[in-house]
């Protein structure tokens, strides 16, 4: 049986503002790579920090790798490497130093350094660019040296907020790639994500956070059967938005309307679809058609 990775127990944060960032929060984890899903504001990154030790709940209980994180941390420190979602590495410094002196202050002796820095610089495509001072990369670039810190430490647990945030495509699929080799290795990794397709892609099992609150759990491929009966169109309306949305709430084709204000998502009945979008066609409405995936779970549950 797989350790128990993450168990968290009516988890509470409440800012000295009395924001309450965090509101009873309990669930259990096992799984090797978990992501915590949620609009911003959900709670997302003050659980991580939370998780990580950077910051104190304010009451509950939480346990990494059966570690309590409020009486255990110092055992818990050498376990886990943690990359906040606003932190950038001095502009000064070169990818090759940013990530051999991070390993030395880790306790690495200078030869398993350098080795371990050219080995995770050359798998993320830095190598080229490991004398460049960082002030002169792009921002993708300078987030990347933040994830070849993170990422080649041999500890137990990786919190990553928001990880692949402002990488291209490209970086983005090394990015998880390399997530996924070392999960095969025994390590756990969390991340936070907006990116349902990532999440739906690469993780084992997704966590959704609205308003403090844990409000679904499980394998992706599991919550988007969900919506499995469903297809998703959206139509941008300029003009008559109220009228146009009250026809569509009576249309039999119509399982749920969601306005975000600059057009509407409509979800249908996929054995109704074609007539729903031949209805379109003739108003000579505009729309686009898909089929409904983790996005689609997360936008209704939350708008």
């Amino acid at each position: 049986m797989c350790a128990m990775f993450i168990s968290a127990r009516n988890v509470c944060k409440v800012y000295e503002n009395k924001i309450v960032a965090l509101n009873r929060v309990s669930f259990k984890t096992s799984s090797k790579i978990v992501a915590l899903i949620g609009p911003n504001g959900a709670g997302k990154t003050t659980f991580v920090k939370i998780a990580s030790g950077l910051i104190n709940m304010s009451s509950g209980s939480l346990k990494v790798l059966g570690f309590d994180v409020s009486k255990d941390y110092k055992l818990l420190q050498g376990k886990i490497a943690f990359m906040p979602q606003d932190s950038q590495p001095d502009s000064g410094c070169t990818p090759y130093e940013h990530v051999k002196y991070y390993l030395i202050a880790r306790g690495y002796g200078f030869k398993d350094a350098n080795r371990m820095t050219r080995e995770i610089l050359e798998e993320l495509g830095l190598w080229e660019k490991r004398n460049i001072t960082c002030m002169r990369l792009s921002g993708g670039l300078r987030r990347l040296v933040l994830l070849a810190m993170i990422l080649i430490p041999e500890v137990s647990v990786i919190f990553l907020d928001e990880p692949t945030n402002g990488l291209d495509p490209i970086n983005r699929i090394k990015v998880w790639n390399i997530l996924r080799k070392i999960t095969n290795t025994g390590k756990h990794v969390l991340v936070t994500s907006h990116d349902m397709n990532e999440v739906e892609e690469y993780v084992e099992e997704a966590v959704m956070i609205h308003k403090g609150r844990i409000i679904l759990q499980g394998p992706p491929r599991d919550l988007v059967k969900n919506v499995s009966n469903l297809s998703r169109v959206e139509i941008v309306l300029k003009e008559n938005k109220d009228t146009f949305k009250k026809m569509l709430n009576s249309m039999s084709e119509v399982e749920k309307v969601i306005d975000i204000g600059t057009s509407f998502i409509v979800y249908v009945y996929k054995n109704d679809l074609g007539s729903f979008l031949e209805k379109l066609s003739k108003e000579n409405i505009k729309f686009y058609a898909d089929k409904c995936g983790l996005k689609d779970v997360f936008l209704r549950m939350v708008k």
